[in-house]
C-alpha cells in the first residue's frame, strides 16, 4: 500500500510540472461570442433525471465549432442530441 501512494504521489507531482511551460497569455482576449443553454429533455424533466455530456471539438480561427464527438455521456445518449446542439 506504502508502494502505490509513492507511486500516486511521484505521478501527481509529474503532471503538475506539464502545465509550468505552457504561456496562457495568448489566449487572455478571448471573448463569448454567443451563450445558448441547452434545453433540458422533455422526457429527463418528466423524470426528474440529470446527467452530464463529454464532448471533444475544434474551434476554428473564425471561433466556428468543427468535429463535435460526444466522448461520454449519462444517461447515455438522453443529454447527447441537445448538448451537441448547444455547442455548436
Amino acid at each position: 500500500m506504502k508502494f502505490i501512494s509513492l507511486f500516486m504521489a511521484v505521478l501527481l507531482s509529474g503532471c503538475a510540472g506539464l502545465m509550468e511551460g505552457i504561456d496562457f497569455t495568448a489566449y487572455e482576449d478571448l471573448k463569448v461570442r454567443e451563450q445558448t443553454n441547452p434545453r433540458y429533455p422533455k422526457v429527463a424533466v418528466e423524470n426528474g433525471l440529470s446527467g452530464y455530456v463529454e464532448m471533444t471539438f475544434n474551434v476554428t480561427s473564425q471561433g466556428d465549432v468543427r468535429n463535435v464527438v460526444v466522448v461520454k455521456s449519462f444517461p447515455k445518449g438522453l443529454f447527447d442530441e441537445v448538448a451537441v446542439r448547444a455547442l455548436t
